[in-house]
């Protein structure tokens, strides 16, 4: 009987590394997904700056170039800012939850 509970416990950690795994690879595939995306977000921040420079440089068309090469930075940059957030999101809860549970001990409540 006991031969039989140590075999279980054997499959049952092959099958719990097996599922880690396969949950890395659709992780480490969003991941990568996500990454691209931010490529090229970053190249499309590059390139709308550079021409809204080129155009205002050219033409100086006074406050509004600045406004429109302004807005356009700050509307790519925001969302940068958020597709890095939804590709970190995981991180970011155990950091939090990590910190808390710091906090707590140093604190010396419960949990």
């Amino acid at each position: 009987m006991e031969k039989f509970g140590i075999e279980y416990q054997m499959l049952l950690m092959f099958s719990t590394k097996c599922r880690r795994f396969e949950h890395q690879e659709e992780t480490s595939q969003r991941e990568r997904t996500l990454n691209l995306m931010l490529v090229v977000l970053a190249l499309l921040t590059v390139f709308s700056v550079v021409v809204d420079v080129g155009t205002f440089l050219d033409s100086r068309p006074g406050l509004y170039g600045v406004l429109v090469v302004t807005t356009t930075g700050l509307v790519l940059a925001v969302l940068g800012f958020i597709i890095s957030l939804v590709m970190n999101w995981r991180r970011l809860v155990r950091w939090w939850h990590r910190k808390r549970s710091w906090r707590r001990i140093r604190e010396g409540g419960p949990g």
